[in-house]
């Protein structure tokens, strides 16, 4: 919209009427006379002619400074301690492009007016005529205005963040690091919906937001309603319900089926044999989940590097179940919460415990009978157990199936900012380092297809509750990944020393045992060494789907020393500008905030 002024052309008349009004009227100096406001006359033709010419050119030149300016990060703040510095700036950027479209103008003057939905430029400038001091008048006031209306272009991000046991370290101020990475966390959305001072917005039908924190598995929130409905998007149609995936069964030797067909041990059926040893109720399947299985990327079967959705069989995800390990005297295992029983006591235990059913010899103390003390389920059968608890002092879960994977449960896409918020405060340090799982579930969580398809806290003005295609025309999608260590698959105790289970030469995380035959077995190595190769790929391999999805990647390394990590979390960011080692929790907080901040303007065009 733009306001122009106009030439006064009548102007020149006026004066030549004065000037004939004022004359004596002598006929002798007639002829003259009648030279001089001939002259005049054309004199102010030509003046209106390049006064038009110029004006063209004028409005044209404000024209491009204001789309230039409203295209400047400085014109999206909505931050009011810092629109007036930025007003004052713009207009030295706005005087500069029309000073190269108007090279002899020299004395414009811009006045920019900011607002969250529109960028305001008027320019006053004066025209210098040629011939017009003939007449009285060597300028003319010259002004304009042109407002352009600031579009927003909608986004969806999710936050995966690194929960491991190492995060509940502290740093030279006593503070941990995990309370560092969510005060990050929190100034990101703060920098995304553009808080003004103490006003802050809960919901914009423009910013949809998720949370994925990982550990050595991930989790997913299967809290109830009072109706018995999951509280968010959950769908047991794509967890191993049954024992159809293979995975599912690895740690049983019963592969007897039920009436229905379904397998009755398997990792999601182990979870109900357990009872809880306070209310003796039977024990229910946690949210953790496994990987999927590994495969060909040709045939889209290496299902824990692909965000392919979920049918039958292998491409179901395993309930995750950390097998209770043997008590025993010539070996190391860091899960055992069933117990044991001397072999040379002359009363075995009763019906259920580890050794039931296995008899009482020394014998069964040896490695060759670890792994079917490991396999016997009978053990759980009505095994009651404590409930899962947090110790928050050694920063880890108390041994059960639950061990190993991620304290907090994924919060999935939504518009409630207070969610994601609420997500935030109750992530918990504890679990090993899996950062491939996290990230192949944050790939899920805002990938258009299964699991995950919807988005949560519609209301009011906002309808749409379809978690957007890939490439759309509107959305944007984002992904930041925050992390503090190396890929490990080995138990660690509260000193951060790392130890393999004895039997399974290794930990138990989302891709289960490292012993596992290589059937079965989703690092695809029986080593130590392979694990990790085999960890580190699957990163690089989910970092380059991911980009190649249309989905911007920012990375973070946080109080890293390993340049392994270092140079995949460099290489997995979209741009090398979008990686940052923090070695701080200021800077994280930092880098967050400027995450948030460049989201928000790209997410503000020109509309004109």
């Amino acid at each position: 919209m733009s306001k122009r002024s106009g030439f006064k052309a009548n102007s020149v008349v006026r004066k030549l009427r004065r000037f004939f009004v004022n004359q004596s009227g002598q006929v002798a100096l007639t002829a003259g006379l009648a030279a001089v406001p001939m002259f005049a006359i054309a004199a102010g033709g030509i003046e209106v002619a390049r006064y038009n010419s110029d004006r063209a050119a004028f409005q044209n030149a404000i024209d491009v400074a204001a789309l230039a300016i409203a295209n400047d990060d400085r014109a999206s703040t909505l931050d009011s301690s810092k629109i007036q510095e930025n007003q004052i700036a713009l207009e030295a950027v706005a005087e500069t492009y029309i000073a190269k479209n108007m090279p002899n103008a020299d004395d414009i003057k811009a006045h920019v007016t900011l607002t969250g939905s529109q960028v305001k430029l008027k320019v006053d400038h004066q025209f210098k005529t040629i011939l017009g001091g003939m007449v009285g008048f060597q300028s003319v006031d010259m002004n304009s205005s042109t407002t352009v209306e600031k579009a927003m272009r909608p986004v969806e991000l999710v936050m995966v963040m690194d929960t491991t046991g190492s995060m509940g370290k502290t740093d030279s101020s006593g503070k941990t690091f995990l309370a560092g990475a969510q005060s990050a966390a929190n100034q990101l959305l703060k920098s995304l919906y553009g808080d003004v001072g103490t006003t802050k917005s809960t919901e914009s039908e423009y910013i949809r937001v998720a949370l994925v924190p990982f550990a050595a598995a991930v989790r997913l929130d299967v809290s109830k309603d009072a109706s018995g409905n999951y509280k968010t998007e959950f769908d047991l149609s794509w967890i191993d319900t049954k024992g159809t995936n293979d995975l599912s069964l690895l740690n049983f030797t019963d592969k007897t089926k039920d009436a229905t067909g379904a397998y009755v041990w398997s990792n999601y059926t182990a979870w109900s044999k357990l009872k809880n040893k306070s209310t003796n109720a039977s024990m229910a399947w946690n949210g953790c989940v496994e990987a999927r299985a590994r495969g060909l990327a040709s045939l889209k079967t290496d299902y824990i590097v692909n965000d392919e959705p979920p049918t039958s069989g292998n491409s179901l995800f395993p309930a995750y179940f950390n097998p209770d390990g043997p008590t025993v005297s010539n070996g190391t295992f860091y899960n055992d919460y069933v117990g044991n029983y001397s072999p040379t006591s002359s009363t075995p235990p009763t019906t259920g415990y580890e050794t039931s059913g296995m008899g009482k010899s020394d014998s069964y103390t040896s490695s060759a009978y670890w792994g079917a003390r490991y396999a016997n389920q009978n053990k759980y059968n009505g095994f009651k157990l404590t409930a899962e608890t947090y110790d928050s002092t050694n920063k880890t879960l108390n041994s059960g199936p639950w061990m190993g994977c991620a304290v907090s449960p994924v919060a999935p896409m939504t518009y409630n900012r207070t969610t994601i918020e609420t997500a935030i405060s109750n992530m918990k340090a504890a679990g090993g380092t899996n950062i491939a799982e996290g990230l192949a579930w944050g790939w899920r969580v805002i990938s258009p297809g299964a699991p995950f398809t919807k988005v949560t806290g519609v209301s009011g003005k906002i309808a749409d509750n379809t978690i957007a295609s890939y490439n759309d025309a509107r959305w944007q999608k984002y992904l930041v990944l925050m992390t503090d260590g190396e890929n490990d698959s080995m138990y660690r105790d509260s000193n951060g020393n790392s130890y393999p289970d004895s039997y399974s030469n290794s930990g138990y995380n989302a891709y289960g045992r490292g012993s596992q035959d290589l059937t079965n077995n989703r690092y695809g190595s029986t080593t130590e060494t392979g694990f990790k190769t085999a960890m580190d790929n699957n990163l690089d391999t989910l970092c380059s789907a991911i980009k190649n999805a249309g989905i911007t990647i920012y990375t973070t390394a946080f109080n890293i020393s390993s340049t392994n990590v270092e140079t995949r979390l460099k290489n997995c960011a979209s741009k090398p500008e979008y990686y940052s080692k923090s070695t701080t929790s200021a800077n994280l907080a930092t880098f967050f905030n400027g995450i948030g901040e460049q989201v928000r303007n790209n997410m503000i065009y020109v509309s004109n």
